[in-house]
């Protein structure tokens, strides 16, 4: 038969009998978001035809790194541009975490430094590693310059740390 329109609505005056055929395509939804939004952005999320090529593209934030696309808590990539063919609605995260600085301030003690727009985020000490020895730092955080920073004096023994994002 002949296209007689391509938009949502068609108007016409009936005159004699007619018969017209509605051609709907499928389409799916996908949703984009970012781990938390201070550490990057996300694009081509959208409709999508069925079959059509989905390309997601993660830009980290300055002092933030890229560390895969997740759905549903699984890691689907760990590319910053993630390709794929739409098939279902789909809700994927970008993840982003903050990137550590650590300096040696004097002989014996460290610097620790991470964004401070990484909110949120907890700094964190363990002596043996161990999955329940992680505790809160008490350690003094200061910020300046954009940074959350930290001087971690020589430990008496082994001291491990970490920043977490609860």
């Amino acid at each position: 038969g002949n296209i007689v329109s391509t938009t949502p609505a068609y108007t016409f005056t009936l005159l004699n009998q007619r018969t017209l055929l509605a051609n709907f395509a499928a389409g799916f939804t996908v949703t984009t978001t970012p781990s938390f939004a201070p550490g990057g952005g996300v694009s081509g999320g959208g409709g999508y035809a069925t079959g059509g090529v989905v390309t997601l593209l993660a830009t980290p934030a300055a002092g933030y790194q890229f560390t895969g696309w997740t759905e549903s808590g699984s890691v689907v990539s760990n590319s910053h541009s993630f390709s794929f063919n739409a098939a279902a609605n789909r809700t994927l995260t970008a993840n982003f975490v903050p990137i550590v600085g650590i300096t040696s301030s004097a002989p014996g003690s460290l610097g620790f430094a991470w964004p401070a727009s990484a909110t949120g985020w907890v700094l964190q000490e363990s002596a043996d590693l161990g999955a329940a020895s992680w505790t809160t730092s008490p350690l003094p955080i200061t910020s300046s310059g954009g940074q959350n920073q930290v001087s971690i004096p020589a430990p008496t023994g082994s001291l491990f740390f970490r920043l977490a994002h609860p």
